[in-house]
Order: C-alpha cells, then structure tokens, then sequence
C-alpha cells in the first residue's frame, strides 16, 4: 500500500449499476506539488472509503492510502489509483536542533563563586 497527501481539489460522487445492484462510487482529486510543479491526481473509491471521503471538504489536507491496478488495451498501459483509506492530515512541525539542551558546568565561574 502506498501513502500521498495533498489537498482535496475536488470530490466528484455517482451511482453506478452493476448487475442490479447499486452502489457509489467517488472520485477524490487532490493536488501535490512535485518538484515545483503542481499535479491533480485522482483516486477511485467505494463503499466505506467512499462515505468517509464525502465527509471531507474541498480545500482540506488528506492523507490517502492507495493501491494501483494496471490493464493492458491494445498495447497501452492504464492504471488506477484505488483509495484504500483517508484521513485528515496535519503537518507535523520539525524539532529545532540547533538548541544546545546540554548544560556544562564552568569550573571558572563556580571557583569565583566560592571565594
């Protein structure tokens, strides 16, 4: 399984009918920038994972979890990309270690303070 974020550009939900059986299917396009260039990607959905990415909002940031299937047709490659799982996704701030947390003792200043 593979994982992206991005942020939702655009969710786009139809019912569809297969051998008298009804079910939905959502198309989530999101946006990511790829070396500085930004691309819309699309992923299908259905069933769970289709009612809970209608829970989120255009603009929002997602983090997908996906597969790809592939199909031959006449010698050209098509594939898939197959949301598995969504969820909402919040950069996580980077530690700042620049920051000395050590604390050494300077015997100069400790003799001075003695005296």
């Amino acid at each position: 399984m593979l994982i992206m974020t991005g942020k939702i550009m655009m969710i786009e939900s139809k019912q569809i009918t297969l051998n008298g059986e009804t079910f939905q299917k959502v198309n989530l396009v999101i946006v990511k920038q790829m070396k500085g260039v930004k691309r819309n990607i699309c992923f299908e959905s259905y069933g769970k994972v289709a009612k809970d990415i209608l829970a989120f909002t255009s603009g929002e940031k997602i983090k997908v979890y996906f597969t790809i299937d592939s199909v031959c047709n006449k010698d050209n490659w098509f594939h898939k990309l197959k949301a598995v799982e969504v969820e909402k996704w919040e950069r996580v701030p980077k530690k700042d270690y620049s920051i000395n947390e050590i604390n050494f003792t300077d015997n100069d200043t400790i003799e001075e303070s003695i005296k």
